[in-house]
Order: C-alpha cells, then structure tokens, then sequence
C-alpha cells in the first residue's frame, strides 16, 4: 500500500515541470529575416537636374544689364520697314542653304546678331548700335552659339558650347563691353543643346524634345518656351507643363523674342511677304491685333523686336521697321 502513494506521488510531481530538449553543441538559435525594403533601382522621366540638384522653372539672369523680362499682352507691331546696310558677307552669306541665324534687339538702335554653329570651331557675335548701319564682330569665347537673348537696354546673353561641347553660357553688358562666361547660369536658362540641337533644356535641367521631326526654330521667355517643327507645327511649353501644339500647318518660317514674348514670322493672304506678330503662350496659338507686313524671301530668316521696332535678318540685309 504504502508503495502503490509514493508511485502516485512521484507521478504528481513530474507533471508540473516542463519538458526540456537539448540543444546539440555548436547550434544557434535562427534569426529573425529582415524584410526587404523599397528597391533604389528604377528609371526616371526624360529629363536631368543640374549639378546642383536645384530645381527652377523659370529663367534667370542674374549680373550686369539686368531687367524684368517678362510676358506682355500688347500685340502691336508698326509696319512701315526700311532696309539697312548688308551684313558682312562673312556672317551672311547670299546662298540660302546653311547654318540657322539668331538674331536678339534691345531697342531701335542696338541689336545683336550670330549664325548657330558647331563645336568645332569658336563662334562670333556682331552687334550694331545705330539701328544696323554697321556691324562689328564680338568674340564670346564660346563654340557652336545655339541661342541670343536681348535683355535690359545694352546686353545679351548666349548659349553655346565650350571645347568638350558642354552648354557654355556667356554674357555681356554693353555693346562696347567685354564677354564674360559664368557656367554657373547655364542650368537657369532654355537652350538647345550643341551636339543635339533637336533637344531643349528647360531651366531646372529638365530636358525634352518638342519635335517628332528636325526643331526649325526656338525662342523662350523667362518660364515659356516655343518651338517651329519642320512639320510647321507651333509647340509652346508653360515652365514644368508638357510641350503642347498651339498651331498646325503653320507656314511660319522664323520664331524670335522681343521684350514681352515670343514673336512669329509667317506668310500671310494679306501681305505680299511675312507677317510679323506676338505669339500667345498662354492662349490659343497666334495673338489677335494688327499684325505688319514685312519684306520676306525664301532663304534663312530670323525676327525680333526690340521696343516696338521690328528686326529681320533676311538674306544679305537687315530690315529695321
């Protein structure tokens, strides 16, 4: 009897403590997988920032000659032109094929004046202060010039290419004055690019190509830029928007900028020649208004305004109206 308690008893006691299992010498406990995180891989929009990493959607100019250049809803243009002494034939040649010409004004009398070049071989400016009577060579420094900008009442800007065909910005505050590169600029402002002039670079460093075909012709404001496609499609572009299409068909022949936007040149049923009018970035396409007949020719053309005078670069002459 007194066997069969101490068995039950014994029995008790080994039911309340747990079951222990011998770990094999050497083992370790497993550790917990860590999750797997977001992947850093991936590609990007059609587009790159500046060095910088700073984005701007609006051009800026920031040294000597500086204004506020900004869009203005006037649409006049005076007609009534006048021809002025022909360009250095070394600028101008009188064959219509060759380089696309740039042409910037600040006013009646001071204008400035370049063909778009190549990387190969540096680039020249001409400026005329006496309404293009006369023309005198500048030397930016820079290769293969792809855009002239007019600012304030004496200065340009230019945007070309140094000797490894990188964008190279230079200025320059009077005509009289020096040339001075500041590559710090260059990611602030709209250009096409030298080794790939198809393509723009919109201030901030966002690139894009706004023809499906060959860019005939490009101007910008301080955060709008157009495009003349060789399709004669009118694209415009509202600082960060996409390129959007304003005109189709067009028949226009030259963009170029005054000091309140873009301007046009296109054939017109009322004119013998060109047309001459505001572009509307923010409307429809073409700005109404009296638009101005001016002398035109099948050959490289390039238009500004400069105040309310109206310059064309057409063939061997220049036509200030």
């Amino acid at each position: 009897m007194l066997v069969l308690i101490n068995l039950v008893l014994i029995t008790l006691l080994l039911l309340q403590h747990p079951t222990i299992v011998a770990v094999p010498a050497g083992a370790a406990p497993a550790e917990p997988v860590a999750s797997a995180g977001p992947s850093d891989s991936g590609t990007g929009p059609d587009e790159s920032l500046s060095p910088s990493g700073a984005v701007r959607t609006s051009e800026s100019i920031r040294h000597g000659g500086s204004a506020t250049l900004s869009e203005s809803a006037s649409n006049r243009v005076d007609p009534s032109p006048t021809r002025s002494a022909s360009p250095s034939p070394s600028v101008s040649p009188s064959s219509a094929a060759g380089p696309a010409r740039l042409l910037a004004a600040n006013s009646a009398k001071i204008a400035w004046r370049a063909e778009q070049g190549t990387c190969g071989r540096r680039s020249t400016v001409e400026v005329t202060d006496d309404g293009g009577r006369t023309w005198r060579k500048t030397r930016p420094g820079i290769r293969g010039i792809v855009r002239l900008r007019a600012y304030g009442e004496n200065s340009v800007f230019a945007v070309g290419a140094d000797a490894q065909c990188k964008p190279t910005y230079a200025w320059i505050g009077s005509p009289d004055g020096t040339w001075h590169r500041d590559q710090s600029v260059i990611w602030d402002v709209w250009f096409r690019f030298p080794d790939h002039p198809d393509r723009v670079h919109a201030p901030g460093g966002r690139t894009s190509r706004p023809c499906a075909d060959h860019l005939v012709s490009f101007a910008a404001t301080d955060d709008s830029a157009a495009a003349l496609c060789g399709d004669g499609r009118i694209r415009t572009m509202q600082k960060e928007q996409a390129w959007r299409t304003v005109a189709r068909q067009s028949s226009a022949v030259a963009l170029g900028n005054s000091e309140q936007g873009i301007v046009i040149a296109q054939p017109s049923a009322s004119c013998t020649d060109l047309v001459v009018r505001r572009l509307s970035l923010t409307g429809t396409g073409l700005a109404a208004g009296g638009p101005g007949c001016r002398p035109g020719a099948e050959e490289r053309l390039s238009v500004a305004i400069g105040g309310s005078t109206v310059w064309q670069w057409v063939g061997n002459d220049v036509v200030v109206s």
